[in-house]
């Protein structure tokens, strides 16, 4: 019998907690405001800048901008003087959402220094307190775990790094071709090719000074105008990034709105700031300049016809089959087959892998767009709803379709007993998620629970997956690497593991193979890069990668661009 005095007394201490949780949460928030509210725009984002840049490996000198202990120069994460790139996220759209101190008639004016390294310590020092007591008044027994998936929302982009071959070649693929390719131009005055190249150049640009102009460069056809013109899609003053913030906030709902680690950024849409009252411009944080040319495209197309997303949405399933022929050439990858008759047609899974003389593996591809409810909020399957349905939606596709194999409806290779079941997503949904994935589970039992023909049998452990952990496993994995890795997906011990996390703790060696394809196929300025000399082009990515398979170490993508002429004409 439970003993409700005993109850009622822990309800009672952990509200008490929580209470004074939320009080040292906005004590520290308030100081950190105070900080923000001193700061000029500029001289923050600038230091921002500075202290990225000094804790990347792109062998650029921040002396100049910034004062900093000579151990702060690391790119190690796991240093005491780390400053991760989410905190500086974080801090940002503070600061872009903290109003000004007015100073009365006499009172000293005061600033923040922002030439120092101190600076930014304290900053962060004071979101991370304000975080960890924000999480101590908020969490409870059972929301842990759901937190664990947020933090991984949070921060895998980042460790992982946004500037891979595989991840430019993928987007590309999906969102820079056929009728996309033609929205783009037509909404945009401006070519996927030229978006892309024009990236490049500011994502360079942008590493070597923090305050820049535009600048030709004749060997990548860019000149000043077509800068210029590619801009806007880059770019937002500060006021009008003030507003955009402040819209992205307003759109939350409930206790979301509050918490400092889970603001929304846009930074993502705008990942540079320009200034008119200098005709300049700069990116706090250039890498999310690949973001935007990669997963941000989407925000381009979705502003277009709904046939754009379907064509999107295949050429999706199209790439799933492309990567993995290409990386394991023992298999045969088949399309989805059509089956059953005229009156009642049926549709298998979007890939079908074959090995030997039967079908091993079958995957459900499902390009539904992350949101920001279904990463952060109290509840995403409820907050999220329409979209989780999609992912529940595919899982029931999945035991459908094993079902219409064992009554022999299904026409096409044979299935084995044994094939496995994976729902592929082009997002990085559920990151660390086990108790949602059980609750997609459910949710798809419930769906085919008054369909007698979906049997026990056909309910088979399904493999949760994201494009990106799946093409991180792929580049260091063998046929049969790869096949147990899926075995082991699904056994309890790894239960709510990523994918990319289950194979590295149990695939045994790993033999990293090269990217399959030429990114100059969809992005024909990437041929001149690769063109120029070794000590003037590196490969473009962020920090080395620290998880093993990441991509960022598959070939072109692990440095800045190094052109001589692009960072010329710099603002000081």
């Amino acid at each position: 019998m439970e003993d409700k005095h005993f109850l009622g007394g822990h309800r009672d201490m952990l509200g008490a907690r929580q209470d004074l949780q939320r009080r040292k949460a906005l004590k520290k928030l308030h100081e950190l405001e105070a900080m923000l509210a001193l700061s000029d725009d500029r001289a923050f984002l600038q230091l921002a800048w500075a202290v990225n840049i000094l804790q990347s490996d792109f062998g650029v000198k921040v002396d100049r901008f910034l004062r900093f202990p000579a151990r702060a120069a690391t790119d190690d994460m796991a240093s005491d003087l780390a400053v991760h790139k989410w905190d500086i996220e974080a801090l940002i759209t503070l600061l872009l959402t903290t109003p000004k101190k007015e100073f009365a008639p006499g009172e000293p004016r005061r600033s923040l220094l922002t030439d120092r390294f101190d600076t930014m310590a304290v900053a962060v020092n004071l979101l991370r307190d304000t975080e960890n007591h924000q999480a101590g008044a908020y969490l409870g027994d059972g929301t842990i775990l759901l937190e664990m998936s947020r933090i991984a929302h949070r921060q895998f982009g980042w460790q992982r790094g946004f500037a891979t071959t595989e991840r430019l070649y993928r987007f590309l693929y999906v969102y820079g071709q056929g009728a996309c390719a033609e929205y783009f131009s037509e909404l945009n005055g401006l070519s996927i090719a030229d978006f892309v190249t024009v990236g490049f150049y500011l994502f360079t640009q942008l590493h070597h000074a923090p305050w820049s102009r535009p600048v030709a460069i004749e060997k990548l056809g860019i000149d000043v105008p077509l800068v210029e013109r590619a801009l806007p899609l880059f770019s937002m003053d500060v006021e009008g990034m003030r507003r955009e913030t402040r819209t992205l906030i307003d759109r939350l709902q409930g206790r979301a709105a509050q918490r400092v680690a889970y603001l929304p950024s846009a930074l993502r849409r705008f990942p540079i700031i320009r200034d008119p009252r200098t005709d300049s411009y700069m990116s706090p944080l250039p890498q999310l300049i690949m973001f935007r040319m990669t997963a941000g495209l989407y925000y381009d197309i979705a502003s277009g016809p709904q046939k754009l997303m379907t064509e999107a949405n295949d050429r999706f399933e199209a790439y799933t089959r492309k990567l993995v022929g290409a990386y394991f050439p023992r298999f045969d990858v088949h399309p989805s087959q059509a089956y059953g008759t005229r009156k009642f047609p049926l549709n298998s899974p979007d890939v079908l892998i074959q090995d030997g003389d039967s079908i091993v593996a079958v995957i459900e591809c499902k390009a539904t767009k992350l949101t920001y409810d279904a990463q952060f909020a109290d509840d995403p399957m409820q907050a999220a709803k329409n979209a989780y349905a999609q992912l529940i939606k595919g899982v029931a596709q999945l035991w459908r379709f094993f079902s219409q194999v064992r009554r022999g409806i299904y026409r096409g290779p044979p299935v084995s007993p044994t094939a496995r079941a994976v729902l592929l997503t082009m997002d990085s949904w559920m990151e660390m998620a086990g108790g949602m994935r059980r609750d997609a589970v459910a949710a798809a039992r419930a769906l085919v629970e008054g369909e007698p023909e979906v049997t026990e049998e056909d309910m088979r452990p399904v493999v949760f997956c994201s494009m990106q952990d799946l093409a991180d496993v792929m580049i260091v994995s063998s046929e049969d690497q790869f096949l147990s890795t899926l075995d082991n997906a699904v056994v309890p011990a790894y239960e709510g593991w990523n994918f990319r996390e289950v194979h590295r703790d149990s695939a045994g060696p790993q033999n990293e193979k090269a990217f399959p394809f030429d990114v100059a196929e969809l992005a024909p300025s990437w041929k001149l890069l690769r063109a120029d000399r070794p000590d003037r082009l590196g490969v473009l990515a962020g920090s080395r990668d620290h998880c093993a398979g990441s991509g960022a170490t598959n070939g072109e993508v692990k440095r800045a661009l190094l052109f001589p002429s692009v960072a010329t004409d710099t603002v000081r």
